[in-house]
Parts: structure tokens; sequence; C-alpha cells
């Protein structure tokens, strides 16, 4: 089994140019800034190394208000069944999104691999969850269509119209 501590997370971030600080023997923080296009969205990363497992943690939104908390919770689980090595979830008031390493399988290029796979999942839905998160009127928009989608064919009216002004038909949505 690998020994690794916070200097060897350290190490490999000074390969990589990456400022961060060590915080004790297991944990490192730092602070990566995402490339979503005209937003400043940064989001603060969280490595741990225990005896079996490295794990790392970016948070993705903090104080998330109770009454949004469901409709970002089905957001999670839905995210959850398409990612792929991350995982999305909400510890407290806060949206975390966090991926393992094996301590046996722990190198340079498997450090790099875990921190892009988990920045690239924040890159692509972090502002979606912060939006979500962020603003009640969304979240319960969301969970107002989420309804909709789960009712079957027979118990939709036989066309909606909806606020982006698409006709949608029930029985017949692809011809």
């Amino acid at each position: 089994m690998i020994e690794a501590t916070s200097a060897t997370l350290a190490a490999y971030m000074d390969i990589f140019k990456w400022k961060h600080k060590v915080v004790n023997e297991t944990t490192v923080i730092t602070v990566m800034r995402s490339s979503i296009p005209f937003y400043e969205y940064t989001v603060p990363m969280h490595f741990v190394v225990g005896k079996h497992w490295m794990v790392v943690r970016g948070f993705l939104q903090k104080r998330v208000p109770s009454e949004s908390r469901i409709a970002v919770l089905d957001l999670l689980s839905k995210l959850n069944a398409h990612a792929y090595e991350v995982r999305f979830s909400m510890a407290d008031d806060a949206v975390v999104l966090s991926s393992e390493i094996p301590m046996e399988r722990l190198t340079e290029e498997s450090f790099l691999y875990t921190v892009r796979g988990v920045m690239r999942y924040a890159n692509v839905y972090g502002l979606e969850i912060s939006v979500m998160a962020s603003n009640v009127s969304v979240s319960n928009l969301y969970l107002e269509v989420e309804t909709l989608i789960g009712k079957s064919g027979s118990d939709l009216p036989e066309t909606d119209v909806l606020d982006f002004g698409l006709d949608v038909t029930a029985n017949r949505l692809m011809d």
C-alpha cells in the first residue's frame, strides 16, 4: 500500500503549478477557477488523504435555502445517474461534488485525472446548480416541470402552451 500524506498531494499540485495550502498531515485545500463563459465561478477544493482512499471534494454551492433543497436533491440524483467517477451530494446546506482514488492507485496521473473529472462536472453543472439552489422560484419551476413530465400521456391535457412559446401536444411529441 502507498503511504501518502498531504505533502504528497502538495508535491503533485506543485508539479501542475496549482496554488494550495497544506492544512495538516492529511488535508490540502485550494480554489480552482471554472471555465464557465461570462461568469466568475470558483470551486473551493478539499483534498483528504486517508488510510485507504484519497478524497477530493469540490464545494459547488453553499447556503442552499430549505425551500430549494428538494429540487436540488432531485437534480443531483439525476446527475448522479449519469456521472462517471464523481458523485453529487448535499452536506448540511452545501452542494458537494466528490471523487475518490484508492491509495494503491494514487499517482500523479490518477490525481490529475480525478481533479480534472471533478472540475469537468463543476464546469458543466456548477452554474445550473448554483442558479437553482439560490433562486427558490427556479427550483419551484423545476419541480413543476418534473411533475408534468412524470405524468402519463393520458393525464396531460391535449395541448399545453408553455411560457417559452412551445406548443407541446401530449399524444404527438415527435412527428
